[in-house]
């Protein structure tokens, strides 16, 4: 019972609210757990590129050939230039070997021998060596044609020939050796210790001869070696005589202009030979004359036939 003027308190059903509350709570949870799974999770990883498929490249029947054996015969020594040396090089493997031409030993070591000389069964090459005395009549004292004429008649002499045998060598004038007569020219001519000319040469065989030759009769070569290109050394006019190997008939043709034909003097001809055991191999020529071999650079290998 209550008293008068007091109001009874109204009664609040909290039961509502306090459900609401519940479910606010658990969606957040749910929420902030969802947020840290996915911060969790590992990054996703790239797909691969695409590579395309590589095309499978067979295995080659090709092999290198082997390379061409060169043997060069002994007569042949110190008379290649370095320059033709270097271009046989190119090819083969060149030995200076010291067997004759007919050894067993060589044939059987060598695809390809070369030497001076004609030889049974040998091929020859298209273009031997023509070993040519120049004379410059510009110079004293070859400015006298009397002094000129027996330098090249003992230069021509038949004695040099015999002792070039081993080389081949051939000529189409031969002349007799006379030491005294031009001994005597030279002192008539006011030279009676003889005349030193400056000379340059070649290093071919038979110089050595020739120098000596020319030395018993009172004239002293004072020698310069050329290799190579000497054209350019000619045409300076600075010297009495040149030894050189004149075959190409340009350089020949260039002399003869230069110093006039009847001062261009053939001494002999030089023939070169060689051999070929692997009839496989291509042959060009130097200009010396010189066989220069070639094998092709790739042969096909041979392929086994399968077995049935």
């Amino acid at each position: 019972r209550l008293e008068h003027g007091r109001t009874r308190p109204q009664h609040v059903d909290t039961g509502d609210s306090q459900l609401g509350q519940s479910a606010m709570i658990r969606i957040l949870v749910l929420a902030i757990f969802a947020i840290t799974l996915a911060a969790c999770e590992a990054e996703a990883t790239p797909a691969p590129p695409l590579i395309p498929d590589t095309p499978t490249v067979a295995p080659s029947t090709a092999t290198a050939a082997p390379p061409v054996r060169y043997g060069l015969l002994p007569n042949t020594e110190g008379f290649i230039s370095a320059g033709e040396r270097n271009q046989l090089a190119q090819f083969a493997l060149v030995d200076d070997i010291q067997q004759d031409s007919g050894s067993i030993l060589a044939q059987d070591t060598y695809d390809i021998i070369a030497g001076y000389g004609i030889y049974d069964g040998w091929e020859l090459s298209p273009q031997g060596q023509s070993l040519t005395i120049v004379i410059n009549t510009e110079l004293a004292p070859l400015d006298d044609p009397e002094i000129v004429e027996a330098i090249i008649t003992n230069s021509q002499a038949e004695i040099l020939l015999r002792q070039l045998q081993q080389y081949g060598a051939t000529a189409d004038v031969s002349t007799q050796l006379n030491r005294v007569e031009l001994r005597s020219l030279l002192a008539n001519k006011g030279y009676p210790d003889g005349i030193l000319l400056n000379t340059v040469y070649q290093q071919l065989p038979g110089f050595a001869i020739w120098r000596a030759q020319l030395g018993d009769a009172n004239i002293t070569l004072q020698a310069s070696l050329i290799d190579g290109d000497f054209q350019s050394l000619l045409a300076t006019g600075q010297f009495h005589l040149a030894f050189l190997n004149a075959a190409n008939d340009e350089l020949r043709s260039e002399l003869t202009d230069a110093f006039g034909e009847d001062n261009v003097i053939d001494l002999y001809n030089l023939p070169i030979s060689y051999q070929l055991r692997d009839p496989n191999i291509r042959v060009t020529f130097s200009e010396s004359g010189w066989p220069i071999p070639q094998r092709g650079t790739l042969t096909e290998a041979s392929t086994p036939t399968p077995s049935e």
